[in-house]
């Protein structure tokens, strides 16, 4: 291995990825490599641009001076602690947030543009054909986590709103406030928080956060259920774009203490038995609400 440094990528904030990297692949010749809602890559003649879609975007006003320019730039490295030490002699500092770090460190240039080192340089190291698919094993247990996701929306289908409302379990709960919960504390706090490292997120668990089980009046089915998709959307593009085997980029030992899950892999499957656990509370529920069942098993 040795300590040098090879621009991988340049990647630009943008509201749409998927959007914005269709414009580039356009006007370059290029082509999409890779794509989903969080990220999208271009590989062109001259090199490789990545979009990252970034919620409340704003344009940057160039050429105003007091405006940023909203972009950083990625460097492929082979060794990550030999090239850490080589920045930082130069000036560099690194940022004490650091959302993937099993693979790839950010920094700050002596004028305060933030830069990264990453062992990713190719999409071919992280996928199985080299074109951004995830692999096989990240596939399989994304569709398991799929069908317990569309268990528990297909059991609450044709409920109304005040059914959706009604306790039903001497817990007190309602299927809404499972929903949400699904949505804040199972789908954000296990992908974008522990895996991605959002800062948002780790920050509002480490604040306390609401009670996601309880769901305000004025907060419609609609939009609770829009969010729950909202955040499977978001869990699946972070997956997607990870290895199996892939290290948590946050852990809140606060709230686990000594038990910790090492890897996204460990991770996926204990979101899969909370989802499947819930659907199971969720199809008991419903029986108990109207009568409907989601399977019957006969002998």
């Amino acid at each position: 291995m040795s300590d040098s440094i090879t621009l991988s990528s340049a990647a630009l904030d943008c509201p749409d990825a998927r959007e914005l990297a269709a414009f580039y692949a356009d006007i370059t010749g290029g082509r999409v490599i890779f794509e989903n809602d969080a990220w999208a890559t271009v590989d062109g003649p001259g090199g490789r641009i990545d979009f990252q879609t970034v919620p409340g975007y704003r344009p940057p006003g160039w050429p105003d001076p007091t405006s940023s320019i909203q972009m950083h730039l990625d460097f492929y490295v082979e060794d990550l602690g030999a090239t850490e030490t080589r920045v930082l002699a130069a000036g560099a500092r690194k940022f004490e947030y650091q959302p993937n770090a099993d693979h790839c460190f950010v920094f700050a240039d002596p004028v305060g543009h933030p830069f990264c080192l990453s062992t990713w340089g190719d999409l071919a190291a992280s996928t199985d054909d080299g074109v951004g698919r995830p692999t096989a094993e990240v596939e399989t247990l994304l569709a398991c986590l799929d069908r317990q996701r569309d268990h528990v929306l297909g059991i609450l289908d044709g409920l109304d709103e005040a059914s959706l409302r009604r306790p039903v379990l001497p817990s007190g709960w309602a299927c809404l406030g499972l929903v949400q919960h699904l949505a804040v504390d199972v789908e954000q706090f296990w992908f974008r928080g522990v895996v991605a490292g959002e800062l948002a997120v780790t920050e509002r668990v480490i604040d306390g956060g609401d009670d996601a089980w309880q769901v305000s009046a004025a907060v419609g089915a609609a939009e609770v259920f829009a969010h729950y998709r909202d955040e499977i959307a978001r869990a699946n593009a972070i997956i997607a774009a990870r290895r199996a085997d892939t290290a948590p980029a946050w852990w809140p030992g606060d709230l686990f203490g000594d038990w910790q899950l090492d890897h996204l892999r460990d991770i996926v499957l204990h979101v899969i038995t909370e989802t499947a656990c819930h659907a199971g509370h969720l199809d008991a529920a419903r029986e108990l609400l109207d009568g409907r069942v989601w399977r019957v098993v006969s002998g």
